[in-house]
């Protein structure tokens, strides 16, 4: 069973409401700040969460069944949390479905391991170094260091000094750095709990290179993706 969740990666497509700022009467142009996308990073745990509680609920009969057929019953669990979400536009879930579908996709037996931003996506040189910066704070060996999330700060702060970056390459940079922030605090607390559900060791035997940064990269390229 470990092997079904050991690369879960759950990313819905998101809308960003932003509001323009006024100072005296004349407008400013609005401008994308970091804090606005926290929510981003409390939804994806809170989804992980549930993931996980669906899995103790359903780990005796599961544990009765096929490998394909507990890997089609998280998918079909994943899917059906998506579809039933109310708060963004048909567009939107139809993306993080078809994300999740792909996913499932790869083998009989794993995931597609999602460690790396996915060459179809048409990155900027920036967005492409801010990433990468992201990759190397992300490239921990344990979970619990509050190094990486002063460190992410940091590196927020440093984009919100570029002066050229699109609106859509902060929403997809601030993007990451929310989930990278919340996913590792969520691993940090909880990846004992997800230990427990497989044969001891599994999961880290899978992140030979690291499970703290390798699992977190898996959240965070989902959520670029």
């Amino acid at each position: 069973m470990k092997i079904i969740f050991r690369n879960l990666l759950f990313f819905l497509g998101l809308t960003f409401p932003f509001q323009a700022c006024q100072q005296d009467p004349t407008p400013e142009i609005p401008i994308i700040q970091a804090t606005e996308f926290q929510f981003i990073g409390v939804e994806h745990n809170e989804k992980l969460q549930d993931t996980f509680e669906f899995l103790v609920a359903n780990q005796n009969s599961m544990g009765r069944k096929s490998m394909l057929s507990n890997k089609k019953a998280v998918e079909q669990f994943l899917i059906s949390e998506q579809e039933s979400n109310t708060k963004y536009p048909a567009s939107m879930i139809a993306i993080g479905v078809a994300y999740t579908k792909q996913l499932f996709a790869s083998s009989k037996h794993q995931f597609a391991r999602q460690q790396v931003y996915p060459e179809s996506l048409e990155l900027g040189e920036k967005v492409k170094l801010y990433l990468g910066k992201l990759n190397v704070i992300l490239s921990v060996e344990a979970f619990g260091d509050p190094s990486v999330h002063q460190e992410i700060k940091v590196l927020e702060e440093t984009i919100a000094l570029e002066k050229d970056l699109s609106d859509r390459e902060l929403v997809l940079l601030y993007s990451a750095t929310s989930i990278a922030s919340h996913s590792y605090t969520y691993w940090s607390e909880n990846y004992e709990n997800w230990e427990q559900l497989g044969p001891s060791g599994t999961l880290q035997q899978s992140y030979k290179t690291g499970p703290a940064g390798n699992i977190v990269k898996a959240d965070v390229a989902g959520a670029v993706a």
